[in-house]
């Protein structure tokens, strides 16, 4: 930001993402605009696929964790000096020296070898960073030569946070342009959908099918079974023939979406029980059901014909759900699952129940007491 007066704008929006009202005030500031403040960490393969069997025929003794990596991305228009600039917690690295042109993605990495082994020579490694990443989340942050916080990303594997990621096959990708206070917010992230993500390379874009709706809890005399619906967000029509949907990380072949099918945008098509677990009483071992006492998860995949995955099209966790009442993304096709106030299979989905107790205000950091309290 240059020296001078700005107008902030405000907005607030309710709970659907509905702009409900604006307002403006005027800051003054005195800071100067630094190259850095454009560098963002924009990739994080912190809980890699395992090896392949090619990978372990040419190194015997590599593990997951060798092909963890975190790619820089410069955002802005002016090259990035990185003389002096650390990542800490979590990793350790500091640049002795090297730059970051305009718009470039680059990578740090814990493994060369193993690196260059699944990735190839294109992308461009920055250097080996001590440590390693953690499976189960922690806390990332750059600084500058003189200690200035340039950003932080505190990334998860549960909650929220994008689970393809976590050891089946994807990564971390930012898809948001975000202010940089939010880079290590949930939402700013969501799973590569190519496996093994795009290190070096534009961020792997949204094939355009979600999850839209889940119903997990059909106790009789309930008349709807399980069901999945999906919704074709995208502006064109997709081939969804031979795609797979499944309950399990652990097996993501287990529904085959019949040939030939096919959605318009903006078009839902919903699967039961009669289609993903025909035979109940005795299933087969691809068949499914969702679990409405735990919760689940609903893969959406597409094959690459060889015994792997192509692309992670979409992925959805939920926990327990009440009977005949599904999990929503709200708004429809875009945000995260919530329970629904209708079950709306087949259309555009209904608003969130909002429980009528809510936490509207927590005091976690409250001043310290004053003299008359502590009298007192």
């Amino acid at each position: 930001m240059a020296p001078g007066v700005n107008e902030l704008v405000l907005e607030a929006y309710d709970f659907q993402g509905e702009l409900v009202g604006t307002d403006s005030i005027t800051v003054t500031s005195t800071a100067t605009a630094s190259p850095t403040d454009a560098l963002r960490i924009s990739e994080i393969n912190y809980h890699p696929a395992d090896p392949s069997v090619e990978e372990l025929a040419a190194l015997a003794s590599l593990d997951d964790n060798d092909f963890e990596f975190v790619e820089l991305h410069n955002t802005g228009d002016e090259v990035i000096d990185l003389t002096g600039i650390q990542l800490t917690d979590g990793i350790e690295y500091q640049f002795s020296s090297g730059n970051l042109a305009a718009g470039e993605r680059a990578v740090l990495v814990r493994d060369l070898a193993a690196f260059r082994l699944r990735y190839g020579n294109q992308p461009r490694v920055l250097g080996l960073y001590a440590g390693s990443l953690s499976n189960g989340g922690e806390r990332l942050e750059v600084v500058d030569g003189g200690g200035r916080l340039l950003l932080e990303v505190d990334y998860r594997d549960a909650g929220l946070w994008p689970v393809a990621a976590d050891g089946v096959g994807g990564t971390l990708e930012l898809h948001r342009d975000v202010a940089i206070e939010d880079n290590g917010k949930h939402y700013a992230w969501r799973s590569s959908t190519l496996p093994g993500g795009t290190p070096g390379e534009q961020n792997s874009q949204p094939i355009g099918i979600v999850i839209n709706e889940v119903l997990a809890h059909t106790d009789p005399p309930l008349t709807p079974s399980d069901s999945i619906e999906l919704f074709n967000a995208s502006d064109r029509e997709i081939d969804l023939g031979g795609w797979y949907l499944s309950d399990s990380r652990d097996d993501l072949f287990k529904f085959e979406i019949p040939v030939g099918t096919r959605l318009a945008p903006g078009e839902f098509l919903v699967f039961d029980e009669g289609d993903f677990n025909p035979t109940p009483l005795t299933p087969a071992d691809h068949h499914f059901a969702l679990s409405s006492a735990n919760g689940d998860d609903v893969w959406l995949t597409v094959p690459d014909g060889t015994g792997g995955i192509q692309a992670f099209v979409d992925d959805v966790n939920f926990g327990a759900t009440l009977n005949g009442e599904s999990m929503g993304r709200v708004p429809n096709g875009q945000g995260h699952l919530a329970p629904m106030v209708d079950l709306t299979l087949g259309g555009t989905n209904s608003d969130a129940r909002v429980d009528q107790v809510a936490v509207t205000e927590v005091n976690f950091r409250p001043a310290m007491p004053t003299l008359e309290a502590l009298a007192v």
